[in-house]
């Protein structure tokens, strides 16, 4: 009880009391250099580990050695390998900001990079988790962004990480397919030949339709990186598999980049296979395939009275381009019935207006009568 009376009368008096409480003085006094190493190393709490993310850009900043930038990259190695989701997506999601800072102010960058950084992004570019994925994939494509991949390294490292997806989750095989899209700006066109373009194709028969769907999405953007040949050989045949896609989503898609791949593929594959696919859009139960449809009818018939450099056999006959297109309009004339009340208007949607034959004068009128009175 006494002890309780003296607390009280040291308060009283403003004195201050010690209660052992850890003073935080000398974290205040560390440098973000000698926080990251002191608190990545903690093995117990992963709080610790993961508050050493936040200083890896500092201490970057401040560097003043190289054996101290070693240690860094080491630190930030080791934190994006570590066995905690959270701390794995935090060290990952600063990479494009640790790697445009290395190529901006460190000499032979590409070096540190690829000893430090790029094992780590391959490995988890495929990660369970969205948030790893997507964080590996942004340092990816900006690692492609600034040149800073070699041809070994596309072929031996970052293809078989995109192109093997046997075993890999649904989302990460749509992923790999938009990614591979995206990349192919980057990447020769060998290696799109022989890997992408397979890949693709053979996802393109995948139980998921969202698969399908992204497949049938990224045909348009391949076939105007690959030649005409390989056009008609694979992608034309696989638009026209997904064309009777059970899904209606999978066969919108397909009307969409029927134009693009109409432009690059021959005439005779033109005529011969996207010509019935799109009549069979045109035909199609679903109203968003219809309206897809007809809105690249008018495209797609432009691309029969345009003659392709790439095309061998064709003659710049202008009379049986003509004879063609006019072939085409009577048979979708005979097999694309409209009736009045299809109407395919993005506002509508066949639905004929809720408002008709109303007078507004006389409206008015009567609304002002009621007014008065």
């Amino acid at each position: 009880m006494s002890d309780i009376v003296d607390i009280l009368d040291s308060t009283s008096n403003n004195d201050p009391i010690n209660l052992n409480v850890d003073d935080d003085s000398d974290e205040n006094s560390e440098t973000p250099f000698q926080r990251l190493l002191h608190l990545h190393t903690s093995n117990s709490n992963y709080n610790d580990r993961k508050n050493a993310v936040k200083y890896i850009l500092d201490a970057l900043r401040l560097v003043n050695d190289v054996e101290s930038l070693y240690q860094i990259l080491s630190c930030t190695k080791k934190l994006a390998d570590d066995i905690v989701t959270q701390v794995q997506i935090d060290t990952l999601e600063k990479f494009v900001l640790i790697i445009e800072y290395l190529i901006s102010n460190v000499e032979n960058a590409d070096l540190l990079i690829k000893e430090y950084l790029f094992q780590s992004i391959i490995q988890t570019v495929g990660h369970g988790n969205n948030r790893i994925r997507k964080a590996s994939q942004s340092a990816l494509i900006r690692l492609f962004e600034l040149e800073q991949i070699k041809a070994d390294e596309i072929e031996n490292d970052i293809i078989p990480a995109l192109c093997q997806l046997e075993k890999a989750c649904d989302d990460f095989k749509n992923e790999s397919i938009l990614l591979m899209t995206r990349l192919t700006q980057y990447v020769s066109n060998d290696l799109i030949l022989k890997y992408f373009v397979p890949t693709i194709v053979q996802q393109s028969s995948s139980i998921a339709f969202q698969t399908r769907k992204t497949c049938a999405t990224s045909i348009g953007d391949l076939s105007t990186v690959i030649p005409p040949a390989a056009v008609d050989q694979y992608l034309v045949p696989c638009i026209s598999n997904l064309c009777s896609d059970p899904f209606w989503g999978v066969r919108k898609s397909c009307a969409e980049v029927i134009h693009p791949l109409a432009q690059v593929c021959s005439k005779e594959s033109r005529w011969n296979i996207l010509s019935p696919c799109l009549i069979q859009l045109l035909q199609d139960q679903s109203r968003w395939v219809k309206t897809a449809a007809l809105r690249v009818l008018g495209y797609f018939i432009s691309t029969f009275a345009r003659t392709n450099e790439n095309d061998e056999q064709i003659n710049n006959d202008e009379l049986k381009s003509n004879d063609q297109i006019d072939s085409l309009c009577s048979n979708l004339q005979e097999n694309v019935q409209l009736t009045t009340n299809e109407k395919f208007n993005d506002f509508n949607y066949w639905r004929e207006p809720l408002l008709t034959d109303i007078n507004f004068d006389e409206v008015i009128r009567s609304s002002l009568n009621q007014c008065k009175k």
